[in-house]
């Protein structure tokens, strides 16, 4: 039996000085389904290993292509996956939509069969680009972050149920973010959200979980991305990107993580080289996505730069300076970008774009990574915005026209 819940969401603005959003819209419109038959429409199941381009012949991928899930729609209009979680068997993917139009997504995936992963239950959002998610461990709470119509950037709390589907019975508090048109990155550090927002009016902003409300920002034009490493006592980090334009160096920020972390005693990386975007119009080439990585309890925090690849840092405090750990080769892309990453204990994984997925393993010698092989192939259009692995998966997001892409290990 289909259930789909329509639900009125009240806006709760964060009061900041000078930075305070009025509310112009007090109700949105979301729609929550959690018809299992419905939705399970969208999947197909390829089961066919897939096949790299310039495959290195020592290298024994071992990958299969399991899952092709269409993107949900909104008013006609198809949406593109825009990042991906996990927890607990559940891959959790947020949708926006392309171009000057809003309306998003957050979709749950099972995983508990690795063979078939099946849609859970989802939530779309008819005024709200969803660009980025963090789970909220122990609580059943998500938190999403993207970009209102007119209320610009937005952190949007969703409670989940026992079993990691969307829960039909809340109501949801949207809050705005200083005056930024969109929040970008999102995770959980001790009882704090760090936002990333901009890129106009951007900068970094330290939110109390329970209340939303605003304990500490920093403000920094460009500011792209955030990424934490969940670590414990002298090992907790948490870095922010910041890349300004496409003639000025991109810049990594970290900090000190905690149970209230601000943004004081703060180190700088500068990369020494820009972040942009090529292969876009000229207004648009600062405005792509760039999604940071670090693995828990690591010390990598992995940078992808759009059109100048990716640098990864170690980022524990060195008197000699900042290390760069791993760099792509210099000839990796041709008219793609690298929008995200991913590692796990096989492989670094590069989504760049129109030039595909790149597969990687750490050098043997040096600090350029040892490439294995691309997948990109035309049965399968579309571009490579979003991967990440979860050590048995790999969610490879591939814009509107290709959908998600849900690659299982075999090995």
């Amino acid at each position: 039996m289909r259930k789909c819940v329509f639900l009125s969401v009240v806006f709760l603005v964060s009061v900041m000085s000078a930075c305070v959003k009025e509310n112009p819209d007090r109700i949105v419109k979301f729609q929550v389904n959690t018809d299992s038959v419905e939705l399970n429409q969208r999947m197909s199941y390829p089961m066919v290993p897939i096949t790299l381009n310039q495959p290195k012949s020592s290298e024994a991928v071992g990958f299969m292509l399991v899952g092709d899930a269409q993107s949900p729609s909104i008013n006609g209009q198809v949406l593109s996956a825009s990042s991906v979680i996990f927890e607990n068997n559940k891959a959790y993917v947020t949708y926006n939509l392309r171009g000057e139009d809003f309306g998003g997504a957050i979709v749950v995936y099972n995983l508990g069969n690795t063979m078939q992963p099946t849609i859970n239950s989802q939530i779309i959002f008819e005024d709200i680009d969803i660009n980025i998610a963090s789970y909220k461990k122990n609580t059943n709470k998500i938190y999403l972050g993207g970009s209102h119509r007119t209320l610009g950037g937005v952190v949007i709390p969703v409670n989940i149920n026992g079993q990691g589907g969307i829960n039909t019975s809340q109501s949801l508090q949207v809050t705005p973010v200083g005056e930024t048109p969109s929040v970008n990155g999102i995770v959980q550090v001790g009882n704090r959200l760090i936002v990333s927002a901009g890129n106009t009016n951007g900068g970094f902003w330290s939110i109390n979980q329970g209340s939303l409300g605003v304990a500490d920002y920093i403000l920094n034009d460009g500011a792209k991305s955030v990424a934490y490493n969940n670590g414990a006592g002298n090992s907790n980090w948490f870095t922010g990107l910041i890349a300004p334009s496409p003639t000025q160096n991109a810049v990594l920020k970290i900090w000190n993580g905690g149970n209230n972390p601000n943004f004081a005693n703060e180190r700088t990386i500068n990369i020494n080289l820009p972040a942009y975007h090529q292969s876009v119009e000229p207004d648009y080439d600062r405005l792509g996505k760039l999604y940071m990585f670090i693995k828990k309890n690591d010390y990598i925090c992995y940078v992808p730069l759009g059109a100048n690849g990716m640098r990864a840092y170690d980022i524990r405090p060195n008197s000699a300076g900042p290390v760069l750990v791993y760099q792509s080769p210099a000839n990796m892309l041709t008219i793609g970008n690298t929008n995200s990453v991913s590692a796990d204990d096989h492989y670094i994984y590069l989504a760049n774009g129109a030039d595909g997925v790149l597969f990687a393993k750490p050098p043997t010698s040096g600090n350029v990574i040892d490439v294995v092989g691309v997948w990109d192939n035309s049965v399968y259009p579309g571009s490579a915005n979003f991967v990440a692995s979860n050590n048995t998966h790999v969610f490879v997001a591939k814009g509107k026209e290709g959908g998600l892409k849900i690659l299982l290990k075999t090995f």
